[in-house]
């Protein structure tokens, strides 16, 4: 799936448990609600519940198995302080991604985040 979701063969997958990233969110606002769900995949997702149409989409996504997380908040736009040492396992790169873009990504992580562990994927192109 990576030529899917990144494009331009530029792109990561961060690999993280429920209970790292609920464990990195550090002061969540009073006046907010956090909503986290797997994401229910049907023909038709549109409920008129927009709360409910949060964790929906349709059946062609079916195969991102997507968890997803909210912060609902009267005030409207919400900004979560997370920790991405706390949260982040390790970070996955494209198999794609160029070279010189990977070189540089590894750096920036040594730099700002040293205990994450980041590595390119050795996953391979199948031609038919």
């Amino acid at each position: 799936m990576w030529k899917i979701y990144a494009g331009q063969g530029i792109g990561c997958r961060i690999e993280s448990t429920v209970g790292k990233l609920l464990d990195a969110i550090n002061n969540i606002p009073n006046d907010c609600d956090i909503l986290l769900s797997e994401v229910k995949y049907k023909e038709r997702w549109r409920t008129g519940s927009s709360q409910q149409d949060l964790f929906w989409k349709t059946l062609p996504y079916e195969e991102e198995k997507e968890l997803r997380l909210c912060s609902l908040s009267q005030e409207g736009h919400v900004l979560l302080d997370i920790n991405p040492t706390k949260m982040i396992s390790e970070v996955l790169l494209s198999p794609f991604i160029s070279k010189e873009v990977a070189s540089w990504i590894k750096k920036q992580f040594e730099e700002n985040y040293p205990d994450i562990p980041i590595a390119k994927s050795q996953i391979m192109e199948c031609k038919k």
